[in-house]
């Protein structure tokens, strides 16, 4: 996509060199209606040309707005349901379908007891779809692991994951955990209803206490630019016509 505001400094600039030089190349100028048709085409090509890229590139912008699209709760936090200590072996895996257009982060509430765990937690964004093919990957040193809070983290390059209507699922791992040095997980009774929780391969019945954020009511943008490029060629067409006109009245005197 082309940068539209630097396009046009571009052209204005260019514009404004054409002005102050007139006196150089106005006189050579053959005024007749080709030539003025012709510049008023050269006009079009030149302010127009970031709208032809961006359709014959595919890369029209839009503006989408982040929301929550999953989030389930601790609803009594005195009777937190744990989902087990994970060290080395298990999977902890929670499947969900991704509604929105891209997946900006992913928040689990896990636990560390109070514990300076040593070693590394494993998180693996999966798209289930295409065959659990890995998306994204995290690797975060446990002793960093929020204790009674959320682990956030944050997708790279969103934009580029073609997964709007795909099962996910965020899968996580730990080589160095053993009991007492590891996370653990708290989940809820099942208030999320299109994804499941499997530990060690088991469906639990139950879900992870974890939020999704994504990106969704998206407005294309390329309306605006196209306003911006016409507003810009009317504003080309009307200096060029204020240049041929004292081209033409010099050729009159």
């Amino acid at each position: 996509m082309v940068n539209l505001l630097l396009w046009i400094i571009g052209v204005l600039a260019l514009t404004a060199i054409a002005i102050l030089t007139k006196k150089y190349w106005l006189p050579r100028f053959q005024l007749n209606r080709l030539t003025a048709t012709l510049g008023v085409i050269v006009l079009a090509v030149v302010c127009f040309l970031p709208i032809v890229f961006d359709l014959t590139s595919g890369t029209s912008p839009n503006n989408y707005t982040e929301e929550t699209m999953i989030k389930t709760r601790i609803l009594d936090y005195d009777n937190m349901a744990n989902v087990d200590e994970v060290i080395k072996g298990d999977v902890v895996e929670q499947s969900f379908i991704c509604n929105y257009v891209t997946i900006s982060s992913i928040a689990v509430y896990t636990q560390a007891y109070g514990r300076n765990n040593w070693g590394d937690l494993h998180a693996e964004l999966i798209d289930k779809d295409k065959g659990n093919k890995v998306l994204r990957k995290w690797t975060v040193n446990m002793l960093s692991v929020p204790d009674n809070d959320y682990l956030k983290l944050d997708v790279d390059s969103p934009f580029s994951l073609d997964i709007q209507g795909h099962e996910c699922a965020i899968r996580f791992s730990s080589e160095d955990s053993f009991s007492g040095n590891c996370i653990t997980f708290v989940g809820c009774e099942n208030q999320y209803v299109d994804g499941t929780l499997t530990v060690r391969g088991s469906d639990t019945g139950n879900d992870l206490v974890f939020t999704i954020a994504g990106f969704n009511g998206g407005y294309n943008l390329e309306k605006v630019r196209v306003w911006i490029c016409l507003l810009l060629f009317m504003a080309e067409v009307l200096i060029f016509s204020k240049v041929l006109k004292i081209k033409d009245n010099d050729a009159n005197n």
